[in-house]
């Protein structure tokens, strides 16, 4: 049986740890970059939306970002237009239009969504620590191997 240097066997074990712990490193920073991407996914959101309580039919008006920078972030659509532009008008906002009841519905939905997406959060959170443990085995376990082959080679010289 021919014998391995000590130095051999040591470099390539601690090569192997290096590969082991970019893998894992690569891995968790691939996880990350998706839970960013996600989060940012999801706090992207419609122009603001306003209630008029004191109108005569409760609705909600839609705003539309101004395109001048000196305006405000954004004003409210005209509700009496003039001209010919009436009847288009007319049309986006009967699109525009929600009742008190759907506004309050969709409040709801919102809350509930909200809550659903907190839960998920908690969830890839427990489920990423989980990751982190069993990742804290392995490099454990590899340590294991490494002192245990350290010990061989070196009563076998």
């Amino acid at each position: 049986m021919s014998q391995i240097p000590l130095q051999e066997v040591q470099q390539s074990l601690e090569q192997e740890v290096v590969l082991n712990t970019i893998e894992i490193i690569e891995g968790v920073n691939l996880r990350s970059s998706l839970v960013q991407e996600q989060q940012q996914l999801e706090t992207e959101s419609e122009p603001p939306v306003l209630v008029d309580v004191h109108a005569p039919e409760p609705c909600i008006s839609y705003t539309a970002p101004t395109s001048t920078p000196e305006a405000h972030p954004t004003q409210a659509v005209s509700v009496a237009p003039t001209g010919g532009e009436q009847q288009q008008r007319r049309r986006r906002n009967r699109r525009v239009r929600i009742t008190q009841e759907e506004a309050r519905r969709a409040l709801v939905e919102t809350s509930q969504l909200q809550a659903e997406t907190e839960a998920r959060n908690s969830r890839n959170i427990t489920e990423f620590v989980q990751v982190l443990h069993r990742i804290q085995d392995v490099l454990e376990r590899i340590e294991r191997r490494l002192l245990r082959n350290i010990y061989v080679v070196h009563r076998i010289n």
